[in-house]
């Protein structure tokens, strides 16, 4: 026995209206995010050693650890990130969430 389903025009548009969320408002905001946490992380990461050295004083191994260390934690967290957004907030409230903290912990500095 075979069954079909038979779409009108209204009910294909109905169902796409609903389907539509985000859009390239959404993903330009995301662009633009990534884009903002790339510099911020490679610009910090590449001065990250020599302020470990000069200006707080560490030795260099302990500043090399402290950099590994840091490397380590920025790469674990989108994890964490995914499965809270995946479980609990949404992914949009989530990114918007870490962006703001995010700014605030760079401006605050």
């Amino acid at each position: 026995m075979e069954t079909s389903v038979v779409f009108t025009k209204r009910d294909v548009n109905t169902c796409s209206e609903k389907a539509m969320k985000g859009g390239w408002k959404s993903a330009i905001f995301i662009i633009f995010v990534e884009f903002g946490e790339r510099f911020a992380y490679y610009g910090v990461s590449g001065n990250l050693i020599t302020y470990l050295t000069v200006v707080l004083k560490q030795p260099l191994s302990t500043a090399a650890k402290n950099v590994n260390l840091w490397h380590g934690v920025s790469a674990i967290f989108p994890i964490l990130g995914g499965f809270l957004a995946d479980s609990f907030f949404g992914r949009f409230n989530t990114i918007v969430f870490s962006s703001l903290t995010y700014l605030l912990v760079i401006l605050s500095n």
